[in-house]
C-alpha cells in the first residue's frame, strides 16, 4: 500500500480494518450496518481529537477506475462521503510519526521504514511509479534522506515526505495538486521540493552568518 502506492493493496486494508467487503448493491437496512462498520476508520482518527482532522473524510478506499455496487452507493447516498484530505492533517501525521509521537515508538520507526525513499537514481529510475521522478525527491539534493507517500491521479498529483538535509535539518513538506494540467506536469513538485530545501539551507546558515 506504501512502497507501491497499490489501490488493491489499499482496498485490502480497509477491508481488514473495517469488516467489510465490496460487492453488489445493498438493501436499506444491511447498507446501514455496512456504512457504520466501514466508518470505523474515521471514527479512529476523530478520537484523536486533533484539529487538522476535523474535516477530512477517509472512509472510501482508491480505485484504478471506479467504485462499483455497495461502494458506489457509500458514495452517492451519503452527502459528502468521498474522501478527504488536508495538507494540514497529512502534514501532522508524518510529522508526529517523525517524532515517534502519534503511536508505539517501534510502531513509528516502522512506518518510517516503509516510507523510506532512496534517492540513487539506481535505486528506482525509469520506473514510471517510483514516486520520486516527478515528485519532491526529485528535486532535493542528492544526499538528502527522504521518507514520503506520493499520490496521483489524471487530474491529482500530491506528494508528502519527512525530509532530511545535510546537517541533519529535518522538515515536512506537502504538496496537493488539483487539475489535469497540474497532474501532469512533472516539474512543479521537484521545483517546489528544490525551492523548500534552498530555504531551509539559508535557515541553517543563519546563525553560521550572524556570528560573523
Amino acid at each position: 500500500m506504501i512502497r507501491e502506492s497499490s489501490n488493491d493493496a489499499t482496498g485490502y486494508i480497509v477491508d481488514l480494518l473495517t469488516g467489510t467487503t465490496g460487492g453488489p448493491e445493498l438493501p436499506a437496512a444491511a447498507l446501514r450496518r455496512w456504512l457504520k462498520r466501514r466508518g470505523a476508520v474515521q471514527r479512529y482518527f476523530e478520537r484523536w481529537g486533533w484539529p487538522e482532522f476535523a474535516p477530512i473524510r477517509i472512509a472510501q478506499k482508491t480505485w484504478e477506475e471506479s467504485p462499483y455496487g455497495r461502494e458506489q452507493q457509500s458514495r452517492i447516498q451519503i452527502r459528502n462521503n468521498r474522501n478527504q484530505l488536508t495538507t494540514e492533517a497529512v502534514a501532522r501525521l508524518l510529522w508526529s510519526i517523525d517524532r515517534d509521537t502519534v503511536v508505539s515508538k517501534p510502531a513509528c520507526q516502522e512506518m518510517r521504514r516503509l516510507l523510506h525513499r532512496r534517492l540513487d537514481p539506481k535505486a528506482g529510475s525509469g520506473r514510471a511509479d517510483n514516486q520520486i521522478d516527478g515528485f519532491l525527491g526529485e528535486g532535493l539534493p542528492g544526499d538528502a534522506r527522504l521518507w514520503s507517500k506520493a499520490g496521483w491521479t489524471s487530474k491529482t498529483r500530491h506528494d508528502a515526505a519527512i525530509i532530511e538535509l545535510t546537517g541533519g535539518r529535518r522538515f515536512v513538506l506537502v504538496v496537493f495538486s488539483e487539475g489535469r494540467k497540474l497532474a501532469e506536469d512533472a516539474g512543479l513538485l521537484p521545483a517546489m521540493a528544490k525551492e523548500a530545501a534552498r530555504l531551509m539551507a539559508l535557515l541553517e546558515d543563519e546563525p553560521e552568518r550572524r556570528r560573523r
